[in-house]
């Protein structure tokens, strides 16, 4: 039988004795760009989605209103040059968006959007601030679940697996009312 001849094990050097290289970690380091980079994706992910939403919202609003709000957010879709105007956008969204929900558009956005964005503390006097965020809390609902009452409307049926073609058959039915279901899909190369 001949033998094989077996190459030796190269081991990785050490850094004992050259305190001018640090170790060098087992695991990739995300540098700091990298995260910054995912940050911004974020915001402007949140961005688009906030703007659909505030553009769906719209409808509720009175014809004046709709037509400032509709120059704010056209003016905050530009808003994508550095990542500080996209903070601010950011913030202008969120702010918008709690004022649509309360249904009052308050100042900056019953008015045309200036040309240069200051940072929202500087653009919205405290008073409409907290006018804003204290309606906000009146229209939003409790997270609490609420016990079951004798007076649901809905009948329930017992919960177990089925096949999809009798998918309404195992749905609660509204006493006096009607049932809608949507189903929406998205393609985000748009």
């Amino acid at each position: 039988m001949e033998e094989e001849e077996l190459s030796p094990v190269k081991e990785e050097p050490s850094n004992e004795g050259r305190p001018d290289k640090p170790p060098q970690p087992d695991f990739d380091v995300t540098d700091e760009q990298d995260v910054e980079v995912n940050k911004t994706q974020g915001l402007n992910e949140n961005f688009f989605y906030n703007s659909m939403l505030a553009r769906a919202l719209l409808q509720i609003l009175s014809c004046r209103d709709r037509k400032s709000v509709r120059l704010w957010l056209n003016k905050l879709a530009d808003m994508d040059s550095n990542e500080e105007d996209i903070a601010l956008r950011h913030e202008y969204m969120w702010f918008l968006l709690l004022m649509l929900e309360t249904k009052k558009i308050r100042e900056p956005f019953d008015a045309m959007p200036p040309k240069d964005l200051v940072p929202l503390r500087d653009a919205v006097p405290r008073n409409v601030y907290e006018e804003v965020l204290l309606l906000s809390d009146q229209t939003t609902l409790p997270i609490e679940p609420k016990a079951p009452s004798k007076t649901d409307t809905f009948k329930q049926t017992p919960a177990k697996s089925s096949p999809p073609a009798k998918f309404l058959h195992n749905q609660p039915w509204p006493k006096d009312g009607v049932i809608c279901y949507l189903a929406a899909f998205s393609d985000r190369d748009y």
